[in-house]
């Protein structure tokens, strides 16, 4: 039998979050990108953003061109990357 779980919720430690993009950008000779797929693996894709583009990341990758305009619906001004890629000649247009 599987063991089950107790856990009922995950919080997220902003401030954390964003420590550690700092930490990551201090030690990485190059240029930075947040992967928040998924909704940010179920943790809040714009707050999340957000969080990040107070501290300057200016790179986001996501799932689909659908967390991609929640991004910029959410005021999101960092360049945005659809990891999945874009499917047929309208999802071009709403990405442009």
């Amino acid at each position: 039998m599987p063991a089950i779980s107790s856990f009922n919720r995950v919080e997220i430690n902003l401030a954390a979050l964003k420590n550690n993009y700092r930490t990551v950008k201090k030690q990485v000779n190059g240029r930075v990108m947040a992967v928040l797929k998924g909704d940010a693996y179920g943790h809040g894709l714009v707050e999340c953003a957000r969080a990040l583009t107070n501290v300057q990341c200016a790179r986001m990758g996501v799932l689909d061109l659908e967390e991609g305009l929640a991004l910029r619906s959410g005021g999101v001004s960092a360049r945005i990357y659809i990891l999945s890629g874009l499917q047929g000649s309208s999802q071009c247009s709403k990405a442009v």
